[in-house]
């Protein structure tokens, strides 16, 4: 339908401004399932993250370990 301004409504049919209004909807319900995915996409890349953290994490440790290991030598 294009850009439509307020005094566009004026000159619409009932039935033009049903159409809009499920186009409309339409779209606001691709944009939530998009906002769903991207929310469940950050989600799944924050717990990646987050297990790559507490990885390093153990690694540092085991690193510290092996290092007071070798100085006590």
């Amino acid at each position: 339908m294009g850009k439509i301004d307020k005094s566009n409504f004026r000159d619409m049919t009932s039935k033009e401004l049903e159409q809009l209004i499920k186009e409309t909807q339409k779209r606001i319900q691709q944009h939530n399932f998009n906002i769903e995915q991207i929310s469940k996409g950050c989600l799944e890349f924050f717990d990646l993250c987050d297990k790559a953290i507490a990885q390093t994490e153990k690694e540092l440790q085991d690193f510290q370990k092996l290092l007071k290991k070798y100085d006590k030598n």
